[in-house]
């Protein structure tokens, strides 16, 4: 798998937020915002050691209640975690125009979707807080994968989005989830997806 220096001509990737809006050009059928997300270290711990799995739909404010109700027991009353979260659904409705949602947070010990593939949907935003993240295909090699170093791998902490095969126009992305399984690694992945 290859963290490549040259960005695959399918890909946007970048430093601020602002680089997930590209995911809406004609070219582009994943856009990657790298951060930092260290300050997370304390909290992403104790939920590291639980076993999590957090779904919602609704409007992003009605996810959030939820979300708060959920995290009681588990996080401090004034969550980072939460908040950052808040963040990403947000960025995610401006960028997708979506009126409501569906988030899930969970732990994950599998390998999950073990094959390269594209989403029946619109368009997705992935980050993985714990553990290695989603690895993805540029375009020019969806019907090679068997080079294995053309592999490319979103980084821990960064948010993906990227266009499935409802994304009206455009190629979808094919990606996959990391072996985690043989190496008895966990995962602890935030996912959202337009509901409407």
């Amino acid at each position: 798998m290859n963290q490549a220096i040259k960005t695959p001509n399918n890909a946007s990737i970048g430093n601020t937020s602002d680089v997930l809006r590209d995911i809406h050009l004609e070219n582009k059928n994943i856009a990657i915002y790298n951060r930092d997300i260290d300050y997370l270290n304390d909290e992403l711990k104790i939920l590291n050691e639980k076993e999590i799995n957090f779904k919602s739909n609704g409007s992003s404010a009605e996810i959030i209640e939820a979300l708060k109700t959920f995290s009681k027991n588990r996080l401090p009353a004034k969550s980072l975690l939460i908040q950052d979260i808040a963040e990403v659904l947000n960025l995610f409705k401006h960028i997708s125009k979506a009126k409501t949602f569906r988030l899930s947070l969970e732990s994950i010990s599998t390998d999950m979707c073990r094959k390269f593939h594209a989403d029946i949907n619109q368009l997705r935003l992935l980050c993985t807080y714990v553990g290695s993240g989603t690895l993805w295909l540029p375009d020019d090699i969806q019907k090679d994968v068997s080079l294995n170093d053309e592999i490319q791998q979103v980084k821990t902490g960064n948010i993906a989005l990227l266009k499935g095969k409802l994304y009206p126009t455009d190629k979808p992305l094919f990606h996959r989830s990391p072996e985690i399984e043989t190496l008895n690694e966990r995962r602890l992945l935030l996912r959202i997806d337009r509901n409407g």
